[in-house]
């Protein structure tokens, strides 16, 4: 037998996710979005609903703040829900707006690399409030 009987949650299977939720496993720096926290509740109260794209689709937040990132490609549009993100204090030199999901309304570049924006201009979000 799975975790799941008929699409309901057998008690066994029910007591080990709570077991998890308090283990150290969920003890994780989770300083990058505000979101983590309601996602993982979700992973042991609702677990037949996760899946990649729900992941995806839950975050509103990412904060990416001193990490080794140089480049921002299309698998950001993945997160259809995000409307703040920050990627201060990488190592970017450039960001395709293109790349941008389009729910995006704050966006921190703080301390990179930048020489010029001009990638940027290249269909940013339509709802970018703040730069």
């Amino acid at each position: 037998p799975g975790y799941f009987d008929k699409g309901e949650v057998n008690q066994e299977t029910l007591f080990s996710l709570e077991e998890l939720a308090h283990s150290d496993v969920f003890n994780v720096k989770s300083d990058w979005s505000d979101d983590i926290t309601s996602l993982r509740q979700l992973a042991i109260q609702k677990p037949q609903i996760i899946s990649e794209s729900f992941i995806f689709q839950h975050f509103t937040t990412l904060r990416l703040v001193d990490r080794n990132i140089n480049e921002v490609d299309r698998g950001l549009l993945k997160f259809t829900n995000l409307q703040e993100l920050s990627l201060t204090g990488t190592c970017l030199t450039s960001v395709v707006g293109a790349h941008l999901p389009k729910s995006l309304t704050v966006l921190q570049l703080f301390a990179n690399r930048f020489t010029d924006l001009q990638d940027l201009t290249i269909n940013p979000p339509p709802n970018l409030q703040h730069m």
